[in-house]
C-alpha cells in the first residue's frame, strides 16, 4: 500500500489528493469501501492505519469513523 500526500488547504485540493503512486484518489464519492482515506482510517492494522501508529494522535473514535463513512457514502460534498 502506498502512502499519500494529502493537501488540506481547501476542499478542491483535498479532493484532488491521491496516493503517492498518483493513481488512486483518496476519496471516491459514494463509495467509502473503495476510498483509500476510509480504508486507512478503518483498518485494525496499526502499521497501515491513519493516523500512523507512530504518531501521538489516536485512531478515529467509532463515531467519527462512522461520520467519515457516511460523508463519503453521501457523495463527499463540500458542505
Amino acid at each position: 500500500m502506498s502512502r499519500a500526500k494529502i493537501v488540506m488547504v481547501s476542499y478542491a485540493t483535498f479532493m484532488n489528493s491521491h496516493t503517492m503512486s498518483g493513481k488512486e484518489p483518496l476519496v471516491i464519492p459514494g463509495n467509502p469501501y473503495q476510498s483509500r482515506l476510509y480504508i486507512l482510517c478503518e483498518t485494525n492494522q496499526p502499521h497501515f492505519r491513519m493516523p500512523p501508529d507512530t504518531s501521538s494522535v489516536t485512531p478515529l473514535p467509532a463515531a467519527d469513523l462512522e461520520l467519515l463513512r457516511h460523508w463519503i457514502a453521501e457523495g463527499a460534498k463540500d458542505n
